[in-house]
């Protein structure tokens, strides 16, 4: 009888016990903090012939809500300056050329997120706004005729985005990541779109 009851009575300590481990290990809603940089290829018409491949830095906010889905909300940017002389012009003989361009994206999305054992997956996409400019000058002639001509844009669109990528655990509370995104928005009137593939990665920081 008496070892009976010892039994019986550790027997309802392990199982008072499992609840308060259950609960200790439920899933937390946690913050991030990310920054990255990316090789930007371009999606306006001609933006590789001039400026080929840029850098863009960037970082973003976001909250892991469950342990399959994250909200972020994150700006990046870029300015390079470009070669016209390998852009076609038409009949134009162009004896001197120079071009500048920036971009300043600000996007916000949601990712589907795939945990392992070493690394988590996720891919997702939401809502970006590009704001994209640009300064081309060009003189030379055609037909004879000699010509200076400076162009200038400056405007902003909204578009859609979409990303996906896989981040690894360095430690508690700091992970790297690699990620492609590819962005899309019109401006001047839905005339010219805007945006591009951004290849690269980053760190992330949970908190």
């Amino acid at each position: 009888m008496r070892l009976r009851n010892v039994l019986g009575t550790l027997g309802v300590t392990a199982l008072s016990v499992l609840p308060m481990k259950a609960k200790a290990e439920e899933f937390k809603p946690y913050n991030q903090l990310s920054a990255n940089v990316s090789a930007h290829m371009g999606g306006t018409e001609g933006f590789s012939d001039i400026y080929g491949t840029a850098v863009m830095f960037g970082g973003s906010f976001g909250r892991v809500i469950s342990p399959n889905l994250k909200i972020e909300s994150g700006v990046s940017y870029l300015s390079k300056s470009g070669n016209p002389y390998t852009a076609s012009f038409g009949d134009a003989d162009i004896t001197d050329a120079s071009a500048h361009t920036s971009s300043l994206e600000v996007d916000v999305g949601a990712y589907f997120m795939v945990p392992t054992e070493k690394v988590t997956f996720y891919a997702g996409g939401g809502l970006t706004h590009i704001g994209f400019g640009e300064e081309l000058s060009l003189s030379g002639t055609i037909g004879g005729q000699h010509f200076n001509e400076d162009i200038s844009v400056s405007e902003g669109g909204w578009g859609f985005m979409l990303a996906g990528g896989v981040e690894m655990p360095v430690s508690p509370t700091v992970s790297v990541f690699g990620q492609v995104s590819y962005k899309s928005a019109k401006i001047l009137d839905g005339q010219v779109q805007v945006g591009g593939t951004n290849i690269g990665g980053g760190l992330r920081l949970g908190f």
